[in-house]
């Protein structure tokens, strides 16, 4: 082919056609070389841009999901404002050395917390540290309110007097009062943990998710005395 374009050509006119071939050639192969970077250019670029905008679009699902999370727990949390208000009431007017019982204590088996453990993980720590912290308050009140509860029971249904001594079931009163004195500390611990991080958590979840603030309602307190 080349001595097709040559044939007549003088020798210095064959010298530049070699030169424009060769040059064609590698312009050729260069554009060859710049085609294929354009193409995995584009093709990590959109990858890329793909990647980072479905991951862009997950994480606000995530925050959407999370914040509804956060109001549904808000307004569970807040559900304890009237019980942990009678608590307070009970601790601060029954004597330390009375067998205190409120009741109402019932942990939401099937509520938002259980629910919603692993998203609750995910929340800023110091909010899921103090959510944990008030449900497990919850939960022990109701554990030893139960159990006081059902001690009280045992000894209405059982009563003992001094001419049973040294027999079973009296052993077992005593020990059933000695048990209720501290089932009754324990039970002022959690409540009083309880009342005390309530508010700091309804405060967190208020200014993290922005939660209009529900009111706290002063519910008039009736001594079981009265």
């Amino acid at each position: 082919m080349t001595e097709g374009l040559t044939k007549g050509v003088p020798q210095g006119g064959i010298s530049r056609i070699k030169r424009i071939q060769n040059f064609c050639k590698e312009y050729k192969d260069l554009i060859s070389v710049v085609g294929i970077i354009v193409v995995i250019f584009v093709a990590f670029g959109g990858a890329y841009f793909g990647a980072a905008s479905a991951y862009q679009f997950e994480k606000q699902q995530n925050e959407i999901k999370q914040q509804n999370i956060a109001k549904m727990l808000y307004t569970e949390i807040s559900s304890y404002d009237r019980m942990l208000y009678q608590s307070k009431s009970f601790l601060e007017t029954v004597p330390e050395d009375k067998i205190l019982v409120p009741t109402g204590f019932d942990y939401p088996e099937s509520g938002f917390y259980d629910s919603y453990k692993t998203e609750i993980a995910s929340f800023d720590y110091p909010i899921a540290q103090n959510i944990t912290r008030f449900y497990r308050d919850i939960y022990y009140a109701g554990y030893y309110s139960k159990i006081l509860s059902d001690s009280i029971i045992f000894e209405i249904n059982n009563p003992i007097n001094e001419t049973q001594k040294g027999t079973p079931i009296y052993a077992y009163s005593q020990v059933n009062k000695e048990n209720q004195k501290e089932y009754t500390m324990n039970l002022r611990g959690e409540l009083s943990d309880a009342i005390y991080i309530q508010p700091i958590l309804k405060k967190q979840l208020e200014e993290k998710y922005g939660i209009t603030p529900m009111p706290i309602l002063n519910y008039q307190f009736i001594h079981p005395d009265t």
